[in-house]
């Protein structure tokens, strides 16, 4: 009879369940309500699956769907993420069916949606979870489209928890970082003092202490010292890690328990406390929507919950290894990790037992057979979105892999110990040790060449800048080369990294060298000039008198004759005395010295007169036109009519004929228009660009004029028509090889200038003057 009775017990509440969960699972489909969840982290924050399933456990058995939207505040907490976040939120709302409510977890998503209430979530209920600012959760009673439940911790009763489970504990020690949350709490921790006694309570603090001083100073703790884990995401330096490393980091250094207030980390090495339940948090807040939802209240008309719903939780096993008593935790109290036991009872009544597993395995077996082909279907369809967005992901990594490979530069990242984790193809060039660069090496052991330090490496992560190292001699592959090195921090969810790029500037260097060279060589062209215009004249006069000479002492001339019987000898005997004393053989050296001068100082004046004497007349427009379409095209800029290109318009002023060397100007005007292009290449992402060209010519003067409307008006353009005027390029950072001939065209050989002005409209206009005929 008692088993009949139980049966009957079992099968009378057992039976209603399981036929609502069948109808539950039917109406799913219908998706009568649609729930928008906006989350303010990211997907891998500890609360993100708490928050999700605690909702679910209220929606999912009436058919309530839930999408999930996360803002990323964690990772990037600057005022500009907001407004990042809301253009693409946007997009996705304009393009799915309406929700009927928005259910925000923490702080940041709730002031999410009061900002966008009346454009993103018109009309919308909007209920929160886990706010920490009471004053501002409890401000939302006023509000007749909100509601929601504060997120309160249990700060003084963990507290006086932690005394009551360990007698001997006389000193807690709370750890804090330097985020907000992290200072709030610590500020609650520390005004609790004045309610103990005099040292009871103190702080580590890692706005004021790194992660090794922390964990210097765990290693000296005694045991009658509790620790109580706030926050533990950065130190003072700035480098950050995720909650698991960090919590790691003070678990693996502490000798004594670690309490804290959040349920994630209890059971991975926190020993409990009571704490904030954001699965209950999220459970509390759902039930508010359901109400409003299906009962038609207003939120204003459900008030605020002030009281958290949270849960004593700890972990069993942590428990039973600092001999804690289990039977001193509160009633109700929550374990993680049970301590394995010996099955010392059985129960008494194995009928009763058996029975009931056979109404409930009868149950669940019609459920099956009920929704088998559905479930079946769903995971077909899953398995196959599941296949081709593993497909996308390999190839989009394998694609970015080769992308990365095939830049010039050579990248190599490190971690926060100097030690490599990836590189591309690149890199092994510049490694001082061949064959032997791989992942978990030291960087400046295999790039020993490279002048950087393990201090540098830690100056760039405490302050979170780049440092910049241009022109830098160093030794690759045996040869000497120029290095532009640029070593810049990486935020990683996993931990801080730093990323090295190296470049061959050698080439830009040589430019510079090359630019030196040329414009002492047309010095010194200048100067041998004027060299040979002195010499001429005094080797002529010499090459005339030795000639002279020679006429004198040679014995056919009447006059030579005559002169020599006068003085009383004979031309013979003067022949005789010139060969006697060399004087002969003298005078045909000086004469071939003379001439040989001669012909060096003609070749001379060849050389530097030589491109000034093929002067011919030029069309000014014509080669403008084609200088610059030729520009457009190598720039890979293309011309009007391509989806990405440039576009010249041309205007003629004056008279397009000049008198110039063709080549050079040609070749000026090509570099001139290329640099241009290039500009537009660097800044311009689609669209067509429109230069303005103008072309004017009078007898003294050519002049070229481009605007363009990209080009920034910055400080090194603003240095430009100095450095030319000066011939001074250095003066200038390298601007590119294609100004290079035209600084030594147009200013070194035919003494032209640049000037450059800022146009009203925007972007730049740039000309170039030069004397015309030159």
């Amino acid at each position: 009879m008692n088993l009949q009775s139980t049966a009957i017990r079992i099968l009378k509440y057992l039976l209603p369940c399981l036929i609502f969960l069948g109808f539950s699972m039917i109406s799913e489909a219908s998706g009568a309500y649609r729930v928008l969840q906006l989350n303010s982290y990211h997907p891998e924050f500890p609360t993100a699956g708490l928050v999700h399933d605690g909702a679910m456990s209220v929606f999912a058995p009436v058919g309530v769907e839930m999408d999930v939207e996360y803002l990323d505040t964690k990772r990037h907490p600057d005022e500009q993420i907001t407004e990042l976040a809301a253009k693409p939120l946007a997009y996705k709302l304009q393009r799915r069916p309406a929700y009927a409510a928005v259910l925000t977890s923490d702080d940041n998503a709730l002031h999410f949606a009061l900002r966008y209430r009346d454009t993103l979530f018109k009309g919308l209920p909007i209920v929160f979870c886990g706010v920490n600012d009471v004053d501002f959760a409890l401000s939302m009673n006023g509000d007749p489209g909100v509601t929601g439940v504060i997120e309160a911790v249990s700060l003084k009763p963990t507290i006086d928890l932690i005394f009551t489970l360990s007698p001997s504990v006389k000193r807690v020690i709370a750890i804090a970082d330097d985020t907000l949350s992290g200072r709030g709490d610590l500020r609650s921790f520390l005004q609790l003092k004045g309610e103990y006694p005099s040292g009871t309570l103190d702080a580590m603090d890692l706005a004021r202490l790194s992660w090794n001083e922390l964990e210097e100073q765990l290693k000296h703790l005694q045991q009658d010292t509790a620790l109580l884990l706030l926050s533990a995401y950065g130190d003072v330096r700035g480098v950050r890690y995720d909650f698991a490393t960090g919590m790691k980091r003070v678990v693996s250094a502490s000798p004594v328990p670690v309490y804290h207030l959040w349920r994630h980390g209890i059971g991975g090495g926190l020993m409990g406390g009571i704490v904030v339940s954001h699965y209950h948090q999220a459970r509390a807040a759902a039930l508010m929507v359901l109400d409003i939802l299906h009962n038609g209240k207003s939120p204003g008309s459900i008030p605020v919950t002030d009281k958290s719903p949270n849960v004593c939780m700890f972990d069993a096993s942590l428990m039973a290894r600092w001999h804690l008593d289990v039977s001193r935790l509160p009633s109700g109290a929550e374990l993680v990790n049970p301590v394995p036991h010996s099955f010392t009872r059985i129960l008494s009544d194995s009928r009763a037992m058996y029975v009931a597993m056979a109404v409930i395995l009868a149950g669940v077996a019609g459920l099956v057979v009920l929704f088998r082909h559905r479930k079946h279907l769903q995971r077909m369809e899953a398995q196959n979105r599941l296949d081709v967005a593993r497909r996308g992901l390999l190839d989009s990594q394998e694609s970015f892999k080769s992308i990365i490979d095939s830049l010039p530069e050579a990248l190599v990242l490190l971690d926060c110990d100097g030690r490599i984790v990836d590189w591309n193809r690149n890199a092994e060039q510049w490694a001082t040790i061949p064959g032997k660069l791989g992942a978990g090496k030291d960087f400046f052991t295999i790039f020993s060449s490279l002048p950087l330090a393990p201090s540098r490496i830690d100056l760039v992560l405490a302050r979170r800048e780049a440092v910049h190292i241009s022109n830098s001699p160093v030794m690759l592959g045996g040869v000497a080369v120029y290095a532009d090195i640029l070593v810049c921090p990486v935020r990683s969810s996993e931990s801080d990294r730093v990323l090295v790029r190296c470049v061959d500037v050698s080439g830009q260097v040589r430019i510079v060298q090359y630019l030196m060279g040329a414009e002492w060589l047309f010095s010194l062209g200048g100067t041998v000039s004027e060299v040979t215009k002195s010499i001429n004249s005094p080797l002529s006069a010499i090459l005339l008198d030795v000639q002279n000479i020679h006429r004198r002492l040679g014995g056919s001339l009447p006059e030579n004759e005559e002169t020599a019987r006068l003085c009383g000898t004979s031309m013979e005997a003067i022949t005789a005395y010139c060969n006697r004393r060399g004087i002969t053989g003298m005078l045909s050296g000086l004469r071939e010295a003379s001439e040989g001068m001669a012909r060096v100082s003609a070749e001379l004046s060849v050389f530097m007169n030589e491109e000034r004497n093929k002067l011919s007349s030029v069309n000014l427009g014509e080669l403008v036109r084609k200088a610059a379409n030729l520009a457009a095209t190598e720039a890979w800029l293309g011309v009007a009519g391509n989806e990405r290109g440039v576009r010249f318009v041309f205007s003629e002023e004056g008279k397009p004929e000049v008198l110039f060397v063709r080549e050079e100007l040609e070749l000026a005007l090509l570099c001139f228009f290329r640099w241009h292009g290039k500009v537009c290449a660097d800044v311009w992402q689609s669209g067509e660009i429109e230069l303005a060209v103008t072309a004017s010519a009078s007898q003294s003067e050519i002049e070229v004029r481009v605007r363009n409307p990209v080009m920034e008006y910055n400080e090194q353009l603003r240095m430009l028509p100095d450095a030319f005027a000066q011939r001074q390029m250095l003066l200038v950072p390298y601007m590119g090889a294609e100004l290079t001939p035209v600084y030594l065209l147009f200013v070194l050989r035919h003494n032209g200038s640049l000037a450059v002005h800022e146009h009203p409209d925007g972007g730049v206009v740039t000309s170039l003057r030069l004397p015309a005929g030159s």
